[in-house]
């Protein structure tokens, strides 16, 4: 009952038309409402003095991301709260629904990069022990994922949403020596990438148990109902491979895109980071230079060559 007086007095509903005509995808629309809707129904609470939009402060946002540190919400997920929020007063300022942004003074958490860099990134020996993992268990399927996963650098949702057209027909061809895959991804931008032999390999092994399956359907990945697969099946999983090596634990979906991206970097030779960002799908290269952090692992190799004689 709450949550529906706090979605109609709250000009949710605009601020949903908002975030799709900004182009935002469906998992972000969901994400933000969600967000914003938790932060409402918690300062309503807190403060019975609050009775519309209006009554809310820079105070009332920051003893919310206080109360966020304090119940230990990750970093991440709550400067993803104030980005959320941030949208949602940007849109209501912009609307003249407030006259003045709450949220303009408040400041997002700072991350040490070195730090979470370093832990979205798998190091060598983690990923190799995880690759055989991958393969001992001889599931076509999750063997599939990963190649993917490490091998295009996609976003989780992009590989969800994969069609089997998407692939060109040299993908399926025993004798050619390429094929590539060409989709939408975020930010309804259109981009190629080229796929490793190994990729290859991979889609087909998981295609031939699809038609002995007799596993129909538009989309590369799906269940065994036929269903298309969401992020949060990913998740799982590559958590079931990561729960079974020790430190595993901390990387998620997005470290295979981390590792795709500085192993070009630290290829040899390396990759110019113009086509990293390009097969990553940045809008800008300026995006593509967190992958030039060095890690702690870094640290200590450079440390290592350091010659006393």
């Amino acid at each position: 009952m709450r949550r529906n007086i706090i979605i109609e007095n709250c000009y949710l509903k605009e601020f949903k038309d908002y975030l799709i005509e900004n182009d935002k995808s469906n998992r972000t629309v969901e994400t933000y409402l969600e967000n914003v809707i938790a932060f409402i129904t918690y300062v309503t609470l807190a403060d019975e003095s609050i009775e519309s939009i209006t009554d809310i402060s820079s105070i009332d946002i920051m003893e919310y991301r206080a109360h966020c540190i304090k119940i230990k919400n990750s970093v991440s997920t709550i400067n993803l709260k104030l980005s959320s929020l941030t949208a949602y007063f940007n849109f209501l300022s912009e609307s003249k629904m407030l006259s003045k942004n709450p949220i303009a003074l408040v400041k997002k958490i700072k991350i040490n990069n070195q730090d979470s860099f370093s832990q979205k990134t798998f190091d060598e020996k983690t990923f190799r022990s995880l690759r055989r993992l991958y393969y001992r268990e001889m599931n076509p399927l999750h063997i599939c994922i990963f190649e993917l996963l490490s091998k295009t650098g996609m976003r989780a949702s992009e590989l969800c949403e994969l069609k089997v057209t998407d692939l060109d027909a040299q993908v399926f061809d025993l004798n050619s020596r390429s094929g590539k895959v060409g989709f939408i991804g975020k930010g309804n931008r259109y981009r190629e990438i080229p796929l490793h032999v190994d990729a290859r390999t991979a889609i087909r092994n998981w295609m031939k148990l699809r038609e002995e399956r007799h596993l129909d359907g538009d989309y590369l990945l799906i269940s065994e109902r036929k269903d298309k697969f969401a992020p949060s099946g990913l998740r799982a999983i590559v958590r079931k491979y990561h729960s079974k090596i020790p430190g595993c634990e901390q990387y998620s979906l997005h470290s295979y895109r981390h590792y795709f991206a500085v192993n070009l970097l630290r290829g040899d030779p390396p990759v110019d980071i113009a086509i990293i960002s390009k097969l990553l799908g940045h809008a800008s290269v300026v995006t593509s230079l967190i992958y030039t952090q060095a890690n702690y692992s870094d640290l200590e190799q450079a440390i290592e060559k350091i010659n006393d004689n």
